[in-house]
């Protein structure tokens, strides 16, 4: 009950922008459902999770780092891989916010190679997404380079849309950065085709600000070239609220293995 709770108020942080009472509500009443049995830590840390989300989400950045640590920890000790990164994605998108780069860098290459250590696709392209976005944040262009080259193949044969177009745009921004315009126009072009796919509102913005970009780098003669690589809009940092619970997530501290279908995963309860 408390996942699904959770899972609706992110469909609704998916789908509007503005803080309410109402969700507030609902994301308080889904952690109370998770952690009504203080032995279940596994549940417990999920709605700590879901709840850092939430503070995130409606701008407390560190009151969000003071409930996602602990749900980290809980994590990490049971040796929850999924849930230990997508918590650590939620860490490094939060110190993003804080400008602080290099910590969120940090959590980012974790994050992703906790998300190696799954089956999960969309946890694993997530991963990428915040990876990529630090890199060309702190000028490692190269490295950005190297990890789409690697992973946008994979992205492109099971990723969605908003996935792919997200990678793409990224890429653009870092072509613009080391001064290969041609190369930044065709993967800005090619994000704006993706996006065109995607009917939800950030899709619809993503593609507003690829088509910006585009207009921006068709008049990039009338810009100094040393002024160019501000001169394109930087995608924000933004998570995709359909999580999932992961699968095969219970970890290898499984005492009394009880099978339980669980929003459509078999969690063993401890």
């Amino acid at each position: 009950m408390g996942e699904c709770l959770m899972w609706v108020a992110e469909t609704w942080m998916y789908t509007r922008m503005r803080f309410s009472d109402e969700i507030h509500l609902l994301v308080l009443e889904a952690q109370a459902e998770l952690s009504h049995d203080p032995s279940q830590k596994y549940y417990v840390a999920r709605g700590l999770l879901g709840l850092g989300d939430f503070l995130h989400w409606s701008r407390d950045p560190y009151e969000a780092l003071k409930v996602l640590y602990p749900a980290k920890s809980i994590f990490e000790e049971r040796e929850c891989q999924a849930s230990t990164s997508e918590c650590l994605l939620s860490m490094a998108r939060v110190h993003v916010d804080l400008q602080d780069h290099p910590q969120a860098l940090n959590l980012a290459r974790l994050g992703l190679a906790k998300a190696e250590t799954t089956s999960d696709d969309r946890l694993i392209h997530d991963a990428m997404i915040v990876l990529i976005h630090s890199l060309i944040i702190l000028s490692y262009h190269d490295e950005a380079l190297d990890i789409v080259g690697k992973w946008l193949p994979h992205v492109q044969a099971g990723g969605s849309p908003l996935t792919i177009g997200q990678i793409l745009e990224l890429l653009g921004y870092n072509y613009v950065a080391k001064m290969d315009l041609r190369k930044a126009q065709v993967a800005f072009e090619g994000a704006r085709v993706q996006y065109s796919m995607e009917s939800t509102r950030l899709g619809r913005k993503s593609k507003q600000r690829c088509s910006a970009n585009l207009t921006k780098l068709n008049k990039g003669s009338e810009v100094p070239q040393t002024q160019r690589r501000y001169y394109v809009y930087f995608p924000p940092l933004a998570k995709s609220y359909r999580r999932k619970c992961p699968k095969r997530d219970w970890g290898t501290r499984q005492l009394q293995p009880v099978a339980r279908l669980y929003a459509g995963d078999v969690i063993l309860t401890t």
